[in-house]
């Protein structure tokens, strides 16, 4: 579009330059006319205003060129006195009156000729104006049309630039919204990753914690089958006691006095309280008794490889006594 717009610029200031030059050489050519025709009505209307004062002149040198005063004539004598004297004496008055006229008629004329001068000028110029425009009419006209088709030209130029305006305004908003859209989208990405990446760590460093006090608690718990296992292992080799007196009951039957550790109890109270129950599941809790059960396992089938060794292999007694004096047999059932 601005590529367009360009072009027609160009072309535009091509044919009004164009246009311009044709009419300021034909202007030229016409005003060199009228100014030889000017000239020649000029040096027309000079020369007979030329020639119409050397005869004003020369009328007036001849009426002044006569007798002047009648004493040159008359000489001392008075005009009653000499013949034909009053006469001469009225023709001698009325020539100087003549003389004054004829001086009032010069001023008069050369007035006029002021005037007409004056007059002459003006019409002329006005001749001058009048020719032109009658000349020069459809010349004007044509440049009148030329104007108003620049006028034109340029009132759409200014429409074309003002929605050119618009269109860059309006891309320049929806690239900034598009930016803007893009760079908040890709802040909440990161934001999104760096939360979901908090959120691991610290469910990994739960998880760990978990495990390692449920590895803690496997191993206690361990120890403390060993040790039961232990005193079970022990009691077999102590003497049976002769005295038929006591009932005979199953091992399972046997209650077991055992003092509760204050430790392990805070730190099963602990591991209650820190560990989230939404992790605790029913796979976890199967897994980690399963990992205690092979420990022991494991534990026991060492403790029997060393008793193996050994040479002896503890046995359960076939009696146990009872807390009441009874005497059990683990092998019978209850009925």
């Amino acid at each position: 579009m601005l590529g367009t717009l360009k072009n027609r610029m160009l072309e535009g200031g091509k044919q009004l330059k164009s246009t311009l030059e044709e009419h300021s050489a034909e202007m030229n050519k016409q005003r060199i006319q009228m100014n030889i025709n000017m000239n020649s009505a000029s040096e027309r209307l000079t020369a007979v205003a030329a020639a119409a004062t050397n005869v004003v002149s020369t009328v007036a040198k001849s009426t002044t060129s006569g007798p002047t005063t009648p004493a040159s004539v008359l000489g001392t004598k008075e005009p009653d006195e000499v013949a034909g004297g009053p006469f001469f004496a009225s023709f001698v008055h009325r020539q100087q009156q003549v003389l004054v006229g004829h001086h009032a008629l010069v001023e008069t004329g050369e007035k006029l000729s002021d005037v007409f001068t004056t007059t002459r000028r003006r019409v002329t110029a006005e001749a001058q104006s009048v020719m032109f425009l009658q000349h020069n009419f459809q010349n004007i006209a044509h440049i009148k049309d030329g104007i108003r088709s620049i006028r034109n030209s340029i009132a759409s130029l200014v429409t074309l630039m003002e929605e050119v305006e618009q269109l860059l305004m309006s891309k320049t908003e929806e690239q900034l919204v598009i930016e803007n859209a893009t760079f908040a989208m890709e802040q909440q990405t990161e934001l999104e990753q760096f939360e979901h990446m908090t959120l691991v760590e610290k469910q990994q460093r739960m998880n760990q914690r978990y495990v390692e006090r449920q590895r803690a608690l496997g191993d206690a718990f361990a120890k403390d089958l060993h040790t039961y296992h232990t005193i079970v292992t022990y009691q077999g080799h102590a003497p049976v006691l002769a005295s038929q007196n006591y009932d005979v009951g199953s091992l399972e039957s046997i209650e077991m006095a055992i003092q509760p550790d204050e430790d392990l109890e805070t730190f099963y109270n602990d591991v209650d309280d820190d560990v989230p129950t939404w992790q605790l599941t029913e796979h976890d809790e199967s897994s980690e008794v399963s990992a205690v059960l092979h420990n022991y396992d494991e534990e026991k089938s060492g403790d029997d490889e060393e008793t193996k060794s050994q040479g002896t292999v503890p046995e359960l007694p076939s009696q146990v006594p009872t807390s009441d004096g009874n005497v059990s047999h683990p092998n019978e059932q209850d009925d």
